[in-house]
């Protein structure tokens, strides 16, 4: 009597003992799961708060004074992306000087040409993405007057550039 008092007791604390640790692997692995949407969700967050501060920058210009050297100009950094349906922004402003010309190949093409010209058709610079390349970026010094990127293959797909005169 008392080894099956004693062998139920056994089973009983062995099945406690499993359902309690089956319970611990459950509560263990909902929480995992719970971070790891979590952390996904900030990073979800993250990603759609720059693009969405990038696209409240809609012409694309900001200014950088360098902190190293004071003696130099500032300059205009502008950014400019290329899709398959054009550049965006497709025109903007900016004042005369050293120009940060920051150009992202987002068309899907292997090579992309891009010319730098005045309204005039004189060529001022030309930028050629080759390979994938995703990204360019260039300084060139504007004075002021009527631009345009253009890509050389693509007659449609232009950006106009104004270049006001330089702030004081």
């Amino acid at each position: 009597m008392i080894d099956n008092l004693h062998n139920f007791s056994l089973r009983v604390f062995q099945n406690f003992s499993q359902k309690f640790q089956f319970r611990q692997f459950r509560l263990a692995y909902l929480s995992l799961g719970a971070l790891v949407a979590i952390c996904v969700a900030i990073g979800v967050l993250s990603v759609s708060a720059r693009i969405w501060n990038a696209r409240q920058n809609t012409n694309g210009v900001s200014t950088s004074s360098p902190t190293q050297e004071p003696s130099r100009s500032k300059r205009i950094a502008v950014r400019t992306t290329i899709y398959p349906t054009g550049f965006e922004p497709e025109e903007f402003n900016c004042p005369a000087g050293r120009v940060h010309l920051y150009i992202r190949n987002r068309t899907g093409l292997e090579d992309v040409s891009v010319i730098l010209e005045k309204v005039s058709g004189e060529r001022v610079h030309d930028v050629r993405m080759k390979d994938g390349e995703l990204d360019s970026s260039q300084i060139v010094n504007l004075a002021p007057g009527q631009y345009r990127l253009r890509e050389a293959n693509n007659s449609t797909w232009v950006c106009n550039i104004n270049i006001t005169p330089p702030r004081q």
